[in-house]
């Protein structure tokens, strides 16, 4: 996963900005020329109360704004790697469906989380030595089916049903205490922490460039999606989440007769006729 996190202050002054060390490519706007900590370390940070006397110092973390343009957030760094270029072959592997559409409504971001708000486990609140919690945005898209393009057997899917995707990606700004902040390891354990609370902004590149309004064709499956809160030491699961195919190679933008692709690492470039999508698409009427 490719992460993009900045930190500043409330009262403005930046004190640190880290990003997952995989990262190509990073938004790093925000870093000017102010003072930075050292990078996060990996050291355990225990504590269990909040300064302002709350129940702990995660009944602090609350969302302060959430991207809601009517557009996918495209900013940020990429939430992933992979060994090869993926091909339409793959995307098709993947979908249960595919559908051309329009997108009617791109929700405010969210945190990955089961409310879609900032939450931690039991687990995680107990640990003197809490893991790593840094949470990650999502975004929940509405899109109208005009046409069916291909589907698997007993596909839930019709033409003027809509569909919610939940999609990755997304930006959110967070507010916290410091020593909530820390404990995610998103600034240093070994610096000394500012008094009051602080910002983090995270945002996660969605690839997809759409905007709401705008003709699409999606393949789509359902897949367990991970969350940012875990039990027994495993993260936990939104289970049979409705989502994109071979994120985020199985979404494209309708322009004039081109499917327009976001996508990095494909085999199949940015730009691709339509008809030559259609045509992959219907494979998935055929038997596996």
């Amino acid at each position: 996963m490719r992460l993009a996190v900045s930190i500043t202050v409330c009262c403005g002054a930046l004190i640190a900005c880290g990003a997952d060390e995989k990262a190509e490519t990073t938004d790093n706007s925000a870093l000017a020329t102010a003072p930075t900590a050292s990078p996060a370390t990996s050291q355990p940070l225990a504590v269990t109360s909040a300064p302002d006397g709350g129940d702990d110092i995660w009944s602090t973390v609350r969302i302060a704004e959430a991207f809601d343009s009517g557009s996918t957030y495209e900013g940020g760094g990429n939430q992933y790697s992979v060994a090869e270029e993926i091909g339409l072959e793959d995307v098709v592997a993947d979908a249960q469906y595919a559908i051309r559409g329009r997108v009617i409504d791109i929700h405010p971001s969210e945190v990955n989380t089961r409310s879609g708000e900032f939450e931690i486990s039991d687990e995680q609140r107990a640990s003197d030595a809490p893991p790593a919690v840094t949470p990650e945005a999502r975004t929940k898209i509405d899109v109208e089916v005009l046409d069916v393009l291909g589907e698997r057997p007993d596909s839930p899917v019709s033409p003027g049903n809509e569909v919610r995707l939940d999609a990755a990606g997304g930006s959110l700004r967070l507010v916290m205490v410091a020593e909530a902040a820390a404990a995610m390891r998103l600034i240093d354990t070994d610096t000394t922490l500012p008094p009051g609370d602080v910002e983090a902004t995270i945002g996660q590149n969605m690839e997809l460039g759409w905007s709401e309004g705008d003709e699409v064709i999606v393949f789509v499956t359902q897949r367990d999606v991970l969350l940012s809160t875990f039990t027994n030491g495993k993260p936990d699961v939104r289970p049979d989440a409705t989502t994109i195919a071979a994120w985020p190679a199985g979404a494209f933008a309708v322009v004039d007769d081109m499917a327009i692709s976001r996508a990095e690492y494909t085999s199949f470039g940015s730009r691709l006729p339509v008809e030559d999508i259609i045509g992959a698409a219907e494979e998935l009427n055929q038997p596996r």
